[in-house]
């Protein structure tokens, strides 16, 4: 569809998709041909960059948790199970907000023009697939008119991967010198 635009009653105006004429943008059934209008449901733009950017920052904070939380507990305060809650809480954290996000873009509405993924199926692909399913939803929400954050969303999934790979290779060297085996 196209911008809305105003008349003289300064009501919002569209064109209706399937004879072009101007409707009220609120319009379910266009008054020229009669035909149903099924409109995508769409999001302020500042509510849909507020949870894209709180899905870039969950990552962030994780891995300042992981470098200076974690990084400084001694062996006996159990890093590992620590490391573990911050890395699968910050996936299941990203999920629920890529789920909230495509669900106020309309992504797999009915009437979606895009055919998209349900929220539900885009919380559980990044839940299982993180590392690819957390920068394909930032790719994807720019279907929907909102802004692609892919670039920042592969450099934050990386940061946090590897600070948490690094992290739990860490504790594994410090432990195996408690045990006496040779550093890995």
């Amino acid at each position: 569809m196209s911008a809305p635009e105003t008349t003289d009653d300064d009501r919002p105006k569209t064109k209706c998709p399937h004879c072009a004429e101007y409707i009220l943008e609120e319009a379910s059934v266009c008054r020229f041909c009669g035909r149903e209008v099924t409109r995508v449901l769409q999001a302020t733009p500042k509510q849909d960059e507020r949870l894209a950017q709180a899905m870039l920052l969950a990552p962030v904070f994780a891995s300042v948790l992981i470098y200076f939380w974690i990084g400084s507990m001694n062996l006996l305060q159990g890093p590992s199970s620590s490391l573990a809650v911050v890395g699968i809480g910050t996936i299941v954290i990203t999920s629920a907000l890529a789920a909230a996000d495509a669900n106020r873009l309309g992504i797999g509405a009915p009437g979606d023009p895009h055919k998209g993924t349900s929220p539900v199926g885009w919380a559980a692909f990044i839940l299982l697939f993180w590392i690819v399913g957390y920068p394909a939803y930032l790719y994807r929400r720019k279907t929907y008119g909102a802004q692609s954050y892919l670039f920042v969303g592969i450099l934050v999934g990386l940061l946090f991967i590897v600070s948490w790979f690094v992290m739990g290779s860490a504790i594994e060297v410090r432990q195996s010198e408690i045990r006496g085996i040779p550093g890995r």
